[in-house]
């Protein structure tokens, strides 16, 4: 019999309650309080992230996010700065005891690649030809559609990443200091494909993908009464100025 999972799926939320979310399950899971998680959501109003050891003047246009009322959030995992719009991305998160079968024993890189073979598997059900780029992207035709963080805390990991829809690159080359050829590097799944997706359906086949990969059975659920207490007091250290210009 194939194990249970919870299934969360939110409506958009702004990127520090995102924060807040992921280190709340991971908490959560690590403990024991809960089981693990898959959940999906967007980025709403549009946001720049970074990871947590980035220093943002380094890698941020911080008066140009001002200026287009652009929010930036610090991430508790690592990996790069990222711009995300609700139009063009759908967000994704695995939370997971560090000692489940799943992934108990693998080093860092072969973790990723273990928890990335559900999307590459859902992007191929698609046509696309979906790759694994070492350490931690998804590459179409040797374009980025999603990038991926670990974090790795409380005896559970989180892995959370985008899947791009469709990229905003005019948007991305004045908020994110990187250069344009890196830029042209990126691709979403509509401009792949030539055409727009229901996302609902894009989700079902993400969840379908997910059970048929790991042996699992996806249970929708919901937050518990000590996940959302969490989720409430993270909010406020992910949205401090403190925390997000900490370096």
């Amino acid at each position: 019999m194939s194990r249970a999972w919870r299934l969360i799926i939110l409506e958009p939320v702004d990127c520090y309650t995102r924060c807040a979310i992921d280190e709340a399950l991971l908490k959560s899971v690590g403990e024991c309080r809960s089981p693990n998680t898959l959940r999906f959501l967007s980025i709403k109003p549009p946001s720049v992230s970074i990871g947590y050891f980035q220093r943002i003047e380094e890698v941020v246009n911080v008066e140009e996010c001002r200026r287009l009322g652009i929010s930036i959030a610090r991430r508790p995992s690592g990996g790069g700065a990222i711009y995300q719009d609700y139009r063009g991305e759908i967000t994704y998160a695995i939370v997971v005891k560090a000692q489940d079968e799943l992934i108990k024993g693998l080093d860092i890189e072969e973790t990723y690649k273990k928890l990335l073979q559900w999307l590459i598997r859902s992007l191929r059900k698609l046509g696309l030809n979906a790759q694994y780029k070492p350490p931690n992207d998804i590459t179409i035709n040797g374009r980025k559609v999603s990038g991926n963080a670990q974090s790795r805390k409380y005896g559970a990991i989180l892995q959370h990443g985008t899947i791009l829809l469709r990229t905003y690159k005019n948007i991305m080359a004045k908020v994110l200091k990187t250069d344009r050829e890196k830029l042209k590097r990126v691709t979403g799944i509509e401009e792949e494909l030539r055409r727009e997706i229901d996302r609902k359906k894009f989700i079902e086949l993400l969840i379908g993908s997910f059970e048929e990969t790991y042996s699992v059975r996806l249970v929708k659920g919901s937050f518990t009464d000590y996940e959302l207490k969490l989720i409430e007091k993270l909010r406020k250290k992910y949205s401090d100025p403190k925390w997000i210009y900490k370096r």
